[in-house]
């Protein structure tokens, strides 16, 4: 059984990356430990650096959202882990940047609170798109900034025929991680990058981190194992029971 808490319609940009993993594993709650994503367009993949533009946030039992809470803009960060013990797998999501002015979530999440896992951020995004008969490129610049550094990406793709696709998963923070969230999605599928898959229609692709606390991850070892482009993506938020 669940508790339905809320919809979420976005669009969302997600990098699959291969890291050095005694950092990623550094930022993991014991006893969870990296779990690479065995699927076959991001397959061996240990982190995601996802942007999400949000057009509506709804919550299912409470008076609708301020402005602030049903619109957003993101940068997540998260691992793919399991559960030493149990065997769960879930995508441990461990810093945020939010457009949102108090750094606060809708869906009451504790553990993201301003200064442990969420962060404000200036976030700015610009797009272009150049269309011609079937054929477009696309364009895309967002950067999330801090006092601190920022997380900057740039891109340059001939837009693809997207799929539409379904699914489902865990997630959990690292600073609460014994509060779980069931994500269930329906949403169209751009794959621009993947590595495993051979695929590839990136004309110019560029991701800087210059943000000290990120600095043992983003030290250019880094690796890109696919970018996927989300141009509508519909999640339902769940509380499993006695989460």
């Amino acid at each position: 059984m669940t508790t339905h808490l809320g919809a979420m319609l976005l669009s969302r940009v997600r990098i699959a990356l291969r890291a050095g993993s005694p950092a990623l594993q550094r930022r993991l709650p014991d006893p969870w430990d990296i779990y690479p994503d065995r699927s076959d367009v991001s397959q061996g993949s240990n982190l995601a650096v996802v942007f999400y533009e949000i057009f509506l946030n709804q919550a299912a039992h409470s008076p609708q959202l301020t402005d602030a809470d049903a619109v957003g803009r993101y940068f997540v960060l998260g691992i793919p882990s399991r559960h030493r013990l149990t065997g769960e797998t879930a995508f441990m999501v461990f810093r945020i940047f939010t457009a949102h002015p108090t750094s606060e979530n809708p869906f009451g999440w504790k553990g993201v609170a301003a200064g442990t896992t969420t962060a404000h951020a200036n976030i700015v995004r610009s797009q272009t798109l150049e269309a011609s008969n079937l054929e477009a490129m696309v364009t895309d610049r967002i950067e999330a900034r801090t006092n601190q550094g920022a997380v900057a990406l740039e891109f340059r793709y001939r837009r693809g025929v997207p799929e539409r696709v379904a699914s489902e998963g865990r997630v959990r923070f690292t600073a609460e991680p014994e509060q779980v969230r069931l994500y269930r999605a329906d949403g169209l599928v751009d794959v621009v990058k993947s590595a495993p898959a051979g695929i590839d229609r990136l004309e110019r692709f560029d991701l800087r981190v210059t943000l000290s606390e990120l600095a043992d991850i983003f030290d250019g070892s880094q690796e890109v194992v696919n970018l996927i482009v989300q141009p509508w993506y519909l999640r339902q938020v769940h509380m499993p029971s006695g989460a």
